[in-house]
């Protein structure tokens, strides 16, 4: 039972975790793609409903797990993609002189909000 029930609690961890880094980073992207308010919460659930309905959903109900080796490569070739983009985005910021002053490593406040994340990883 006690099993079971950290199990639940890893998983609902993880459901948790990226439904906030969907939530910060989708609107931010679509946003910035066709110009609307990044920052509004109609765009931010629309964007949470769409993805768990119409991504998160379906992917939990695939009976073969064989089959998720082609969302495994899509998985990974987004990542890389966001990666580069985001590293594109922050190249002309590093090379700046004094960039390393201003870096901030950790920072306190919204640490509750990331904890979901950070235990997920270290998990």
């Amino acid at each position: 039972m006690m099993v079971e029930l950290c199990l639940i609690g890893y998983l609902f961890g993880m459901c948790v975790a990226f439904h906030v880094v969907i939530g910060d980073l989708v609107p931010e992207i679509i946003g910035e793609l066709f110009g609307w308010d990044a920052d509004s919460p109609r765009l931010r659930s629309f964007c949470l409903v769409l993805l768990t309905f119409g991504v998160v959903l379906p992917l939990c109900l695939v009976r073969d797990l064989a089959s998720l080796g082609s969302v495994a490569v899509i998985s990974f070739v987004f990542y890389a993609g966001f990666v580069i983009k985001i590293l594109l985005h922050s190249a002309s910021h590093i090379i700046e002189v004094g960039f390393v002053d201003r870096l901030y490593l950790w920072r306190w406040d919204g640490a509750l909000r990331c904890f979901p994340i950070f235990s997920m990883a270290m998990s």
